[in-house]
């Protein structure tokens, strides 16, 4: 059920909010873009930023980069292991009597292939809102403050 017939200025547009700067792909495709948006207490929204997702295949240099930052921390990874396990070895030690059902876990092989960068660019934002600005509406609750001290002296 619409309550907009008993408002006295109903009003359904509160602003209009354009992200600039935003082009399709060298290859004529359409990129994504994250717009964050922030609601406030009074239920009015703005958009607080906007970004731009470019994703491009990783040149050679930049995936053996990658591959050695993989590398580096699953060697990481393993040192944590082995020390959580040495701590529980000493502790299953004494339960060493009855058989371990354990089953060693499979690694599963990657597939290698081109991998692709993500980078986010962020874009300009022009804000139309309509209604007071800022200084406008300070200077409305100001005048009204002023008068509801009026009607307390009087």
């Amino acid at each position: 059920m619409s309550c907009l017939g008993l408002l006295r200025d109903p009003v359904t547009v509160s602003g209009q909010y354009i992200v600039k700067d935003v082009k399709p792909t060298s290859k004529g495709e359409l990129q994504k873009v994250k717009v964050k948006v922030k609601v406030n207490i009074n239920g009015m929204f703005s958009v607080s930023s906007a970004q731009l997702t470019e994703k491009r295949e990783a040149t050679a240099q930049e995936q053996e980069a990658q591959e050695q930052e993989d590398a580096k921390r699953q060697e990481e990874n393993a040192m944590d292991t082995n020390a959580t396990d040495s701590q529980d070895n000493s502790d299953n030690h004494k339960a060493d009597d009855t058989p371990s059902d354990e089953v060693p876990e499979k690694k599963e092989t990657k597939k290698k292939g081109p991998k692709q960068i993500t980078k986010m660019i962020d874009l300009p934002i022009e804000t139309v809102e309509f209604g007071y600005t800022s200084a406008q509406l300070n200077d409305h609750i100001e005048e009204e403050v002023s008068r509801q001290s009026r009607e307390c002296l009087l």
